[in-house]
């Protein structure tokens, strides 16, 4: 799951909360032990690499509209700690924290890779 401006949401104001409903809807799809995140979240403009990389790679069917500059309150890696108070926020037991912030993601890593 990524936390990128303009990639799940069209509005021209997103925010962590556009992540968190997409989070919410992963884990009621596939379960709180398949989920993970990567945000792909960068201090600089990550609307202007999206622009550049459309120009140099076909991802005009991705990327067509940039309303959104960034996502408040997950604009950079230095707001990481907003995005588990938002987990706390909406209800997630420290334990499926645990797991999306990381525990997912080494246990595919050991299974895949040792």
């Amino acid at each position: 799951m990524a936390a990128v401006p303009n990639l799940i949401s069209n509005k021209p104001v997103q925010t962590i909360f556009e992540v968190l409903d997409h989070l919410d809807y992963t884990v009621k799809l596939v379960g709180i032990d398949h989920v993970a995140i990567g945000t792909d979240s960068m201090f600089g403009d990550h609307v202007e690499l999206h622009k550049y990389a459309r120009k140099t790679m076909d991802l005009s069917k991705v990327f067509n509209e940039f309303p959104a500059p960034y996502i408040q309150y997950f604009e950079n890696p230095g707001q990481w700690p907003n995005f588990t108070r938002a987990l706390v926020a909406r209800g997630y037991s420290d334990e499926e924290i645990k797991k999306i912030l990381g525990e997912n993601i080494l246990r595919l890593l050991r299974q895949t890779i040792g």
